[in-house]
């Protein structure tokens, strides 16, 4: 007989009120699974949702794993095509940065334009409350604000992919995994439960480079060749290796998406002293010594704005606030000031000290001394010099 239950790490706020209706996007893995017997011992009223965004073997394995899980749990399962909006939000807009000499970031994007938008949308046509998540985060409603935060898990947390979900969205989502102090402890309850999954290995933190080995070169040259418009780009073309310092040639590269900026290793030339990727332009890759690397001032841009930060912000225009900032998923915090700029959407972020390796294209996430999320943003630009804010 199933013996469901909810775990010591999963407190009461954490989950909808009992006897809600519940939207849950299931990946077919141990996390969304876990989540579902959770919800469902709690006296929840489950969907299951599995979001279809490619078309592969990968893909329909999951999907198979995620209604045998569904199953299993004794919960309703639904099947919802994403696959047009996948390829438009997130998979475009990844090989076109990558081909622009960026490094995009293309799960923050998934999480606002798919996974979320998808589930609040099939919550409204099902008539459902609340939406959740195997996301290891937690979202706190204080004081009448509601405040996004890290998992208890340093090492699992995504708050930093989460940073560009719409407020809105997030004020329907649950996550009852946001609390719990490690992955071995998930796989140890989903085993006591019973599910199949409980071993299974996590996926690549970019699924849709799971055919590919995790290679994103790869990914992009077979897109690439199915996409003919963009065969003519610079960065999949061999080109030059310039020196920062000199502007004069010192190699040829093979393609400038086989580079991110602050990649030291692969780039082919020896030296005396360590050689980094310092910028790419074209088809051309800039590299020098960490010190070029340095970087201050950072404008980040669409940026999206959390919790009680909504309301302060704002009203600091110009002027500069005292934050942390993380420009890294695996990185520290930062301490730095921000300056808002709400008109337009967008911050100057200012490190306290120099930084190295910060990338176009990549997020910096802002958050308090306790390590809530106020406001993150795309990397725009990012100098040593101070770069001025648009009124």
């Amino acid at each position: 007989m199933l013996n469901l239950f909810v775990p010591d790490f999963c407190e009461a706020w954490q989950l909808p009120p009992r006897g809600s209706k519940v939207v849950l996007g299931m990946s077919g893995g141990v996390d969304s699974s876990s989540t579902a017997a959770i919800l469902k011992a709690h006296g929840c009223e489950v969907i299951g949702v599995f979001i279809e965004l490619l078309s592969s073997a990968s893909v329909e394995a999951a999907k198979a794993d995620a209604a045998k899980m569904a199953a299993f749990v004794g919960i309703d399962f639904d099947v919802i095509d994403y696959k047009r909006e996948f390829e438009c939000h997130v998979i475009a807009p990844f090989v076109n940065d990558y081909c622009n000499g960026k490094t995009p970031l293309p799960c923050s994007l998934c999480n606002r334009f798919i996974k979320f938008s998808a589930l609040c949308s099939f919550a409204d046509k099902v008539g459902a409350e609340a939406v959740s998540t195997g996301h290891y985060v937690q979202r706190r409603v204080c004081d009448g604000f509601q405040t996004l935060e890290p998992a208890v898990n340093s090492q699992r947390d995504q708050s930093y992919f989460l940073y560009r979900v719409e407020p809105q969205q997030l004020a329907r989502a649950y996550f009852p995994l946001g609390r719990a102090p490690s992955k071995p402890l998930v796989r140890n309850f989903a085993k006591q439960i019973g599910l199949g999954v409980a071993e299974k290995t996590n996926m690549y933190d970019i699924c849709f480079l799971s055919d590919f080995g995790g290679n994103y070169v790869d990914f992009i040259n077979a897109y690439v060749q199915a996409h003919t418009e963009l065969a003519g780009s610079q960065a999949l073309c061999q080109g030059d290796l310039i020196d920062i310092k000199t502007g004069k040639k010192i190699g040829e590269h093979k393609g400038a998406i086989h580079y991110t900026i602050g990649q030291r290793r692969g780039i082919g030339l020896s030296a005396e002293k360590p050689l980094y990727v310092v910028g790419i332009e074209g088809d051309h890759v800039y590299v020098g010594e960490k010190g070029a690397l340095a970087t201050k001032y950072v404008l980040i841009k669409d940026v999206v704005v959390h919790g009680i930060a909504s309301m302060v912000i704002p009203e600091y225009k110009h002027k500069t606030v005292d934050v942390l900032a993380q420009f890294r998923s695996t990185g520290p915090t930062i301490p730095g000031t921000l300056t808002f700029n709400d008109a337009r959407k967008e911050a100057l972020v200012v490190f306290g000290e120099e930084q190295f390796g910060v990338a176009l294209g990549q997020a910096i996430v802002v958050r308090s001394g306790a390590g809530t999320v106020l406001a993150g943003g795309v990397i725009a630009e990012a100098s040593l010099r101070q770069i001025p804010l648009v009124a």
